[in-house]
């Protein structure tokens, strides 16, 4: 296998949009010999290994709170500047709504 550079790994973790740090993963590799697991087999893929990474630290989930009346826009800043949280019965009834929006669509 030819070793891929940092400019590599990150290009392709980048098309596949992923939270892989392409110089900590190459660096890890170099120091190791391009190696992998406890037998210490040479790659012959690297870019699996990108795959195996990327599966082990995946991209946190943001949600984007989506409103559909000005009232819980309202209610929901209220509520973050008393300090009260939705409940998890509010949070789970707004994605449902919002699941049912999106399969009517």
């Amino acid at each position: 296998m030819k070793k891929p550079t940092i400019l590599e790994i990150a290009a392709y973790c980048t098309s596949r949009n992923n939270n892989v740090d392409a110089e900590t993963f190459w660096h890890h590799y170099e120091a190791n010999g391009w190696k992998t697991g406890k037998n210490a087999i040479p790659m012959s893929v690297w870019k699996s290994a990108v795959i195996t990474w990327e599966k082990r630290n995946p991209k946190p989930i943001t949600i984007k709170p989506t409103y559909s009346t000005p009232e819980d826009r309202k209610r929901d800043a209220d509520n973050l500047r008393s300090g009260k949280t939705l409940s998890f019965q509010e949070v789970g009834r707004r994605l449902i709504a919002e699941l049912k929006k999106k399969r009517k669509k």
